[in-house]
């Protein structure tokens, strides 16, 4: 498990992550909490040949710019911060390019795993979130690697 650096000074953690169905797309994503769903551009779902889920073919997403509409996918694969995802929802949402990302991080992903911030020293660590004493105890060791 390792320990991710970014600039707490920045606008936002970008974030690397690969998108998989059957071709792998690298993606910059900018972990947001305040997010619902995990976003990625349309190009990428096209891109990797993902068709809207027939169980949620769009959801309204309240966004700095208003209410959009957005189609629903089901993404076969996502690894972020060497932590995986399989059956991910996502919608899809093109932020602007002044944005400097692809799309956003949100609780749909992040809810399944133990996130550690340290801001002032520009710190973060994603650790599985299954339960267990060994789980726990890497689990507290890593919290002090982001810590100290």
């Amino acid at each position: 498990m390792a320990i991710f650096r970014f600039d707490p000074n920045a606008r936002s953690i970008r974030l690397v992550a690969h998108a998989r169905n059957g071709q792998v797309v690298r993606l910059a994503l900018a972990l947001d909490t305040g997010a619902t769903q995990t976003t990625i551009p349309l190009w990428a779902a096209k891109r990797m040949g993902l068709q809207p889920s027939p169980t949620r073919p769009s959801v309204l997403s309240v966004t700095a710019e208003g209410m959009v509409t957005s189609a629903g996918y089901e993404l076969p694969h996502l690894q972020v911060l060497g932590q995986s995802l399989d059956d991910l929802e996502v919608i899809t949402l093109n932020l602007p390019a002044a944005a400097g990302v692809h799309g956003l991080l949100g609780l749909s992903f992040l809810r399944h795993f133990r996130l550690f911030i340290n801001f002032p020293k520009g710190k973060l660590a994603l650790l599985p979130g299954a339960s267990g004493f060994f789980r726990n105890l890497l689990g507290l060791v890593e919290l002090a690697r982001v810590y100290w």
